[in-house]
C-alpha cells in the first residue's frame, strides 16, 4: 500500500517540508477570516490551509481547518477553539467557512429575537418579531 503525502501548499497539492515553511509566511495561507458580532462579544471564524496532513486515520488528507475563537474586549483572539472543522480540499473549506458564518449568524438571530420578546412586555412594544 502506497502512502500518501504528509505535506501540501495552499492549494492542496504534494509539497515537500521546505515548500510547506516557505507557503506558511504567503497570505493565501489565509483563506477566510470573518469577525461575528454576538450579545457578548465577538467571535472570529478562521479558516486556513494547515500544510500538514491531519487526516491519520482517514480515507483522504485533512489539509484545511476551519475554527471559531472567542474575541476579548482589547481585541485579542483566545488560544482555545469553540469550534474546528478539517477538510481536504480548498473548496471545502470555503463551504465550511460559510456553513458555520450561517450557523452563527443564524444563532445570533435566534437569540436577538428571544431577547427582543423578553423585553417586548417590558417597554410596550410590539415589533412584529415572531
Amino acid at each position: 500500500m502506497m502512502s500518501r503525502p504528509h505535506y501540501y501548499d495552499a492549494y492542496g497539492r504534494p509539497t515537500d517540508l521546505e515548500g510547506v515553511a516557505a507557503f506558511y509566511e504567503r497570505p493565501e495561507r489565509i483563506i477566510e477570516q470573518t469577525l461575528v458580532d454576538t450579545l457578548t462579544g465577538a467571535l472570529m471564524v478562521s479558516t486556513v490551509a494547515l500544510g500538514i496532513d491531519h487526516g491519520f486515520h482517514t480515507k483522504g488528507p485533512l489539509i484545511f481547518e476551519t475554527m471559531v475563537f472567542f474575541v476579548d474586549v482589547s481585541g485579542e483572539w483566545t488560544m482555545s477553539e469553540l469550534y474546528a472543522d478539517r477538510y481536504s480540499t480548498r473548496a471545502g473549506a470555503y463551504v465550511g467557512h460559510a456553513h458555520v458564518l450561517y450557523a452563527l449568524r443564524g444563532l445570533r438571530k435566534f437569540f436577538w429575537r428571544r431577547a427582543l420578546n423578553a423585553l417586548r412586555p417590558l417597554w410596550g412594544q410590539d415589533w412584529g418579531i415572531a
